[in-house]
C-alpha cells in the first residue's frame, strides 16, 4: 500500500510537473507569437516607409528633371535672343552705311546744283556781254 501510495504521489508530482511545462511552453508560444506580430507589423511599417521614399524619390527626380527641361529652355530663350540683338546690331549698321550713302549722294548732287548754277549764271553773262 506504501509503495502504491508513493507510486501515485510520483506520478501526481509527475503530472504536475509536466502540467507546469505545458502552461510555460503555451506563454513561450504566446510571447513569441506576439513578437512575431511585432516584428511583422515592424517590417510592414519599414516597407511603407521604403515606398514612401521611392514614391519621394521619384517626385524628386521628376522634379529635377523638369527644372533641367526649363534651364534648357531659357538658355535656348537666350541663345535666341543674343542671336537677335546681332541680327539687329547688323540690321542697324547696314542702316547706317545706307545713311552715309545717301547722305554722300546728296552732297554729290548739291555740288552738282552748285555746278549747275554757275554754269548757267556763267552763260547768262556770257548772253549778257554778247547784247
Amino acid at each position: 500500500d506504501h509503495n502504491e501510495q508513493s507510486s501515485k504521489q510520483t506520478n501526481e508530482n509527475q503530472i504536475n510537473n509536466l502540467n507546469d511545462q505545458i502552461e510555460k511552453l503555451k506563454q513561450q508560444l504566446d510571447n513569441e507569437q506576439s513578437s512575431k506580430q511585432t516584428n511583422e507589423n515592424q517590417i510592414n511599417n519599414l516597407n511603407d516607409q521604403i515606398e514612401q521614399l521611392k514614391q519621394q524619390l521619384d517626385n524628386e527626380q521628376s522634379s529635377k528633371q523638369s527644372n533641367e527641361n526649363q534651364i534648357n529652355n531659357l538658355n535656348d530663350q537666350i541663345e535666341q535672343l543674343k542671336q537677335q540683338l546681332v541680327n539687329e546690331q547688323s540690321s542697324k549698321q547696314s542702316n547706317e552705311n545706307q545713311i552715309n550713302n545717301l547722305n554722300d549722294q546728296i552732297d554729290q548732287l548739291k555740288q552738282q546744283l552748285e555746278n549747275e548754277q554757275s554754269s548757267k549764271q556763267s552763260n547768262e553773262n556770257q548772253i549778257n556781254n554778247l547784247n
